[in-house]
């Protein structure tokens, strides 16, 4: 066994136990950091954990409200965090790797009071429950001179054209920027995505796919020289290179 400044023995261990040559291996590289058999070598290097950069964050110059909108399915939160595997293991980074920001996401909020998204309870109580409180997190976040970036359809408040016009008061009491991004991809891959990740609360909309189209449009104007993101193709490393882009102009 190895001490102090001792040299390794030719043959320092008697291999009997994978686990005990383990802990001898370990015990004799920070003691002497020398190894003369080939094989212990490779073992540490198999096992040596490897550490990945995360990229630098950018923190914008003048705080801004940012508010990724679209239709279910269009790519928000992709373009928002990243893409995972089927295993949740990351795949892509997504903008707020990138970004400092305070990330919001309505579904989260929505889904701690229903999973439903249909009905008079959910139009009447939940989903206006949902939108005050992220407008409260919005103010609150304003206060402490955050950016902030909203991940929601605002599928009812869209159809008014004069629908972010609150927003644009609050950031101008704060002398922030507001920055619009509506997301769209064709209608075919929606209904293939909302498919795909089979959650609960798209049920009624594959049901009812004719009246959900009508009813949460994908392609309306932005106010305020927002920016519309087409993320049809997928590509969120060009996605996200867009999105920076527009939110550093």
């Amino acid at each position: 066994m190895c001490r102090g400044g001792a040299s390794a023995p030719s043959n320092p261990v008697r291999r009997t136990k994978k686990s005990a040559d383990y802990k001898i291996i370990a015990s004799c590289v920070l003691s002497q950091n020398v190894f003369r058999d080939k094989k212990y070598k490779n073992i540490i290097k198999r096992r040596k954990k490897v550490e990945t950069k995360k990229p630098i964050k950018i923190i914008l110059e003048v705080p801004t409200l940012i508010l990724v909108i679209g239709t279910p399915g269009c790519g928000k939160t992709v373009l928002s965090l990243g893409f995972y595997d089927d295993n949740g293991i990351k795949k892509e980074n997504g903008s707020l790797d990138f970004l400092s920001a305070f990330y919001i996401n309505k579904d989260d909020i929505n889904d701690g009071f229903s999973a439903e998204r249909t009905g008079e309870h959910y139009s009447s109580v939940v989903r206006k429950g949902t939108y005050d409180a992220i407008d409260n997190i919005i103010r609150h976040n304003l206060k402490l001179n955050n950016s902030i970036w909203v991940d929601a359809t605002y599928w009812t408040e869209v159809k008014n054209p004069d629908w972010a016009y609150r927003y644009l008061l609050m950031v101008q009491q704060y002398n922030y920027k507001l920055k619009i991004i509506r997301c769209v991809s064709q209608e075919s891959i929606i209904k293939e995505r909302l498919i795909k990740r089979g959650y609960s609360r798209d049920r009624y909309k594959l049901e009812n796919w004719e009246k959900f189209i009508k009813d949460e449009p994908i392609y309306l104007d932005v106010p305020y020289g927002g920016m519309i993101l087409d993320r049809s193709d997928s590509n969120l490393k060009k996605d996200v290179s867009l999105a920076l882009n527009f939110l550093q102009e």
